[in-house]
């Protein structure tokens, strides 16, 4: 009896997983690069394209952080010459060497540094997420 019941559990589990499985094909979205073989028409919810595109923006944060990055292996003093001193930072010891870590905080983004005794350089550089 307890066999059997175990048995009849085991496929009710074995049925709600299959439940849960993925649509069926005709339900399924057509992928990006299939296109239709009728004819294209203008519609109210497709926008035309412009003849020019849109042109990009780079926020301030951006062009610090490729200011930063041109500057890998650099002094941090240059880096706060160019960028100004930072808002805050923090530093732990490295994993990489016998200095530390220094992580220089500023509005929108991170300036990764080594520091090893009195010399500090710049190792990478990101957005603030």
């Amino acid at each position: 009896m307890k066999q059997i019941i175990s048995l009849l559990l085991c496929l009710a589990l074995c049925l709600a997983l299959c439940a849960c499985g993925d649509a069926p094909a005709a339900e399924q979205e057509k992928p990006a690069n299939m296109q239709s073989s009728l004819p294209k028409t203008a519609s109210a919810e497709e926008p035309e394209e412009s003849a020019e595109p849109a042109p990009e923006t780079v926020s301030d944060a951006e062009k610090a952080v490729q200011e930063a990055k041109k500057l890998k292996t650099r002094p941090v003093s240059e880096l706060i010459e160019i960028l100004g001193e930072p808002l805050s930072e923090d530093a732990a010891p490295s994993c990489m060497g016998p200095g530390e870590d220094v992580n220089l905080y500023y509005d929108g983004f991170t300036v990764y540094t080594y520091r090893d005794g009195d010399q500090q350089t710049v190792v990478d550089a990101e957005l603030s997420k």
